[in-house]
């Protein structure tokens, strides 16, 4: 039996070895690109009656060195794209790429296009894709109903179907590029009355962004109709993001106290405790950009403690901006009860961890102890990497 036993596991692991060597070696095609003279590549792609996918990409983009060395170089993408489309990959900080950049109104990384031969795009997205990913993509641009040039196309004769706008605005969202005016022309034509339809509600709830627009202030004002037929934690999520968004957009390196605070008003005059909410937590952070450590940590008091705030991965974030920054242990023990209510909000190996730092910093070691060891149990039970906590974990009982 322990022969028989050995000779199995000697088996497994020669399958085991054999398999994942065939794997390494089975993949040994890649996409194949030109990387110059864009109007030969549209010459072929006319020529052929094909396509051209481009990789608009630049050298400091990590998601675009990533897809070029996993998705791009994946067998079944490889083969795909080889055989169906003519494939340019340009640098668009770079020779012909600046051009490029400009011609085809590229601003982020990575940007792929699906170009036609007269030099037209018919479908684009932005972002890393892994290689079934990539695949849909050449996919949804092959078919001349789904990819986005359709919609651009035939937006017009619809722009009153939901479901026609619905996808548009997916592909929108996709590409990176702007779906204001088309989220807006869209509910200019509604009755009031009809906002709160499902297909309606789902274009609320995902493209609107804009606090001024009339849809967003009828949501604002008839919040329970919403929250009786969708949900009160997801419609109040949902203003008080629109809020949040539209003051955040102040938090920058070059900040404008006057401009922010203008906007805080014309926000505060209208909106009601979701508002004032969403006010206060963009107040913690204008006093993290001012670096204004005591002020950050009343803020945060008020918010966390006193505004019934529930958003615990923000919360976490917070709690470790003031670990780090803080040394002062009174602020540090108020921000310790940011996280306590944050891990009773949700149990995360990482709030955990943030919990037991701060802990350790203000002196409570075996505190610091307790929350370690339950942050590595939970990370253990999702399958986490626990190297890091264990390490800290071991650092505290020193």
């Amino acid at each position: 039996m322990i022969k028989k036993n050995r000779f199995i596991f000697i088996l497994s692991v020669i399958f085991a070895l054999t398999s994942s060597i065939s794997y390494i070696y089975a993949q040994d095609r890649e996409i194949i690109f030109a990387h110059e003279n864009f109007n030969e590549i549209l010459a072929k792609a006319k020529k052929e009656n094909k396509l051209i996918f481009m990789d608009c990409w630049a050298t400091w983009c990590r998601p675009c060195i990533q897809m070029a060395n996993t998705a791009f170089k994946d067998n079944a993408a490889a083969d795909f794209y080889n055989t169906t489309f003519v494939n340019a990959k340009f640098d668009m900080e770079k020779g012909e790429g600046i051009e490029l950049k400009e011609r085809f109104q590229v601003s982020v990384f990575p940007t792929l296009l699906f170009i036609n031969g007269d030099g037209k795009i018919v479908h684009r997205s932005a972002g890393s894709r892994d290689a079934a990913g990539l695949m849909d993509l050449g996919k949804t641009a092959l078919n001349p109903n789904e990819r986005l040039g359709y919609f651009e196309e035939n937006y017009e004769a619809n722009k009153t179907d939901g479901t026609f706008v619905l996808n548009y605005l997916n592909g929108l969202k996709q590409a990176y590029a702007p779906y204001d005016e088309v989220i807006k022309s869209y509910f200019s034509e509604l009755k009031e009355q009809d906002y709160v339809k499902q297909e309606n509600w789902n274009l609320i709830v995902n493209f609107v962004e804009d606090y001024n627009l009339p849809v967003f202030k009828y949501l604002a004002k008839n919040k329970k109709v919403f929250a009786d037929k969708y949900g009160e934690k997801i419609v109040e999520n949902k203003i008080e993001q629109v809020y949040f968004m539209a003051q955040a957009q102040f938090l920058r390196r070059n900040f404008d106290q006057a401009a922010y605070d203008k906007n805080k008003e014309l926000i505060l005059a209208e909106g009601g405790d979701l508002a004032k909410r969403a006010i206060q937590t963009t107040d913690v952070y204008v006093f993290q950009i001012q670096q204004d450590w005591g002020n950050f940590v009343a803020a945060g008091n008020e918010l966390i403690l006193k505004m019934n705030y529930s958003d615990a991965s923000r919360i976490n974030s917070m709690a470790w901006t003031a670990f780090q920054q803080i040394s002062d242990n009174e602020l540090l023990k108020s921000v310790i009860n940011w996280m306590e209510k944050a891990v009773e909000i949700t149990e995360n190996a990482a709030y955990f961890d943030t919990l037991a730092n701060l802990y350790f910093k203000t002196g409570n070691k075996d505190k610091a102890i307790e929350n370690q060891e339950k942050a590595i149990k939970l990370a253990e039970n999702s399958g986490e990497d626990v190297s890091e906590y264990l390490e800290t974990l071991n650092k505290f009982k020193k």
